[in-house]
C-alpha cells in the first residue's frame, strides 16, 4: 500500500466517524428542542389557566363591590352593633 492510499483511507474513516458524530449530535439537539417546545406549550397552557382564573376572580370581586354599595336598612346596622 502506498502512503497516499493509507492517508485516503484514514481520511475516509475520519469523515465517516465525523458524520456519525454529527448525526448523534443532531439527534440529541432535536430531542432537546422537542423537550423545550413541550415545556413552552405547558407554560402557555398554565398561563391561560391562570388568566382565566384571575378573570373569574375579577368578576367575583366586582360583584362583591356592587353588593357592598347596596344600602342596608337601619335594622341591619343595629343588629351588627349588638353583636
Amino acid at each position: 500500500m502506498t502512503v497516499e492510499l493509507v492517508i485516503a483511507l484514514g481520511a475516509l474513516i475520519v469523515s465517516f466517524l465525523g458524520a456519525a458524530l454529527n448525526y448523534y449530535k443532531l439527534k440529541e439537539a432535536k430531542k432537546s428542542w422537542a423537550h423545550e417546545q413541550k415545556i413552552s406549550m405547558e407554560k402557555e397552557i398554565f398561563f391561560k389557566r391562570l388568566e382565566k382564573r384571575y378573570s373569574l376572580y375579577e368578576k367575583t370581586f366586582a360583584l362583591l363591590g356592587s353588593v357592598r354599595d347596596v344600602e342596608y336598612p337601619t335594622e341591619h346596622h343595629v343588629d351588627l352593633e349588638k353583636k
